[in-house]
């Protein structure tokens, strides 16, 4: 009746179709990213319905969504307009899908004790929450970042960049997370790994002098670790 289904037809789509026609990407590098996830899983199933990804046309006419969803416009899969704006559809892509990784309510229960315990990191999620932002959106965060950078999607300047500027740096766990990230074991899932870190290193009273610890030396990274990527390829290239 509002005419949303006719405004769709006629003007959304053709743009959203077009813009989807013309953008590229190698199978094998997403392949490398359905990988990433999966190992990150650690052998528990995804949830099957997913993060959804609304691609509006026109944002100027974007209407309320009532469930956690990411808006953007057609200009998001635009090569020339992501790198003038700084946008990367990838990175959406691999942020939506890492919301699929299942966390247990152990997890959520030793997430409100910090919240509970820790005035930083309670005044820091109280901001997020404002956002919108708050929960476990911080792992996913961090978990986005470590998968971009194992695949060489990023350097270690746009790690530290995303982390001080993603909801004006209110998700003080991100950084500790992607710290401790490359100790992930083998066969260990994302939540698993979580419950481990909380046990020895995210502790009520701790998490500003971890979060200071995991910035600086994000801040003083002179020459990284190789990325996955890049192993590979002196690998193939010795």
């Amino acid at each position: 009746q509002a005419g949303y289904a006719q405004y769709w037809q006629e003007q959304v789509r053709p743009c959203l179709n077009n813009a989807i026609e013309q953008y590229r990407i190698a199978p094998e590098q997403l392949g490398a990213i359905h990988q990433e996830i999966t190992r990150l899983a650690g052998g528990q199933p995804l949830d099957a319905t997913g993060s959804r990804i609304y691609i509006l046309g026109n944002i100027d006419n974007a209407f309320a969504l009532l469930d956690e969803t990411f808006c953007c416009t057609p200009l998001l899969l635009d090569p020339e307009t992501a790198r003038q704006y700084r946008i990367d559809f990838m990175q959406v892509y691999i942020h939506e899908n890492l919301h699929r990784l299942s966390l247990s309510g152990e997890l959520l229960d030793m997430l409100q004790t910090l919240y509970d315990n820790d005035d930083f990191y309670r005044t820091h999620e109280d901001r997020a929450r404002a956002y919108g932002e708050g929960g476990n959106e911080a792992f996913v965060v961090a978990a986005e970042r470590y998968v971009s950078r194992r695949l060489g999607r990023i350097d270690d300047k746009q790690v530290l960049d995303e982390f001080l500027v993603y909801c004006d740096g209110t998700h003080v766990l991100a950084p500790i997370v992607y710290r401790y990230l490359p100790d992930l074991r083998n066969g260990e899932s994302f939540d698993g790994f979580l419950r481990r870190l909380f046990d020895r290193r995210i502790r009520p009273g701790k998490v500003e002098s971890q979060y200071r610890r995991a910035m600086k030396k994000l801040a003083g990274t002179r020459k990284s670790e190789p990325t996955a990527a890049e192993t590979r390829s002196r690998t193939q290239n010795p």
